[in-house]
């Protein structure tokens, strides 16, 4: 069936929207980032924090999900009605307060600050789930929906794969802050498709 589907055409079969595309190569870099970390992050919080253990890595998970709710729904409300520019900057802010966050675990040695670092996060996510996903189901391609959101996920996990294969290799042979700083920097990649769009479109306006 894949290959059925796949192969035999020409590439610009495959063609998609510039923005569904950014939209595709930010979640690589940025869920990328996010599963480097994500497989290990509950043995650095019961192992390397002072105050740390299981239980507090539960707590901790706690405090990013109740952030996000929070914000997500604060974001998504100011973003109905608003413009794809004001979009990519709330996707572009929201991977920033996030990378912002992973690179902050490097100082943190105490339970109390991964909790903020993890309400940072979990402010990071509330505003750019609902700007990113906007983004994308608003600028698919007619006839390709099914294809380009099969494209995405397949894409995306594949990073997540490699990376919570690798960051696991990383924390053992490295250590914990070598692992956090390229997961944040990962993630600021994540940034760079929009910021780039966004550019590039301006200067064409301007000409």
């Amino acid at each position: 069936m894949i290959f059925q589907s796949f192969l035999g055409h020409k590439p610009s079969k495959f063609h998609v929207n510039p923005i569904v595309r950014a939209f595709i190569i930010s979640e690589t870099f940025f869920w990328g980032g996010i599963n480097f970390l994500g497989p290990v992050f509950a043995i650095f919080i019961a192992n390397e924090v002072s105050g740390g253990s299981i239980e507090a890595a539960g707590t901790a998970a706690t405090v990013y999900l109740l952030s996000r709710m929070v914000f997500e729904l604060i974001a998504a409300r100011s973003l109905n009605g608003a413009s794809d520019d004001k979009k990519f900057v709330f996707a572009v802010v929201g991977i920033l307060i996030v990378s912002i966050a992973y690179f902050g675990f490097v100082f943190a040695s105490n339970i109390t600050w991964v909790l903020i670092l993890q309400a940072l996060s979990g402010l990071g996510f509330g505003i750019v789930s609902p700007a990113k996903y906007v983004l994308f189901s608003e600028h698919l391609d007619k006839g390709k929906e099914s294809t380009e959101w099969g494209v995405y996920d397949a894409v995306s996990m594949g990073g997540m794969a490699l990376t919570a294969m690798l960051g696991g290799y990383v924390a053992q042979e490295y250590g914990f802050n070598v692992l956090f700083v390229v997961a944040g920097f990962l993630i600021l990649l994540g940034a760079m498709p929009f910021t780039l769009f966004v550019w590039a479109n301006r200067g064409i306006k301007k000409q």
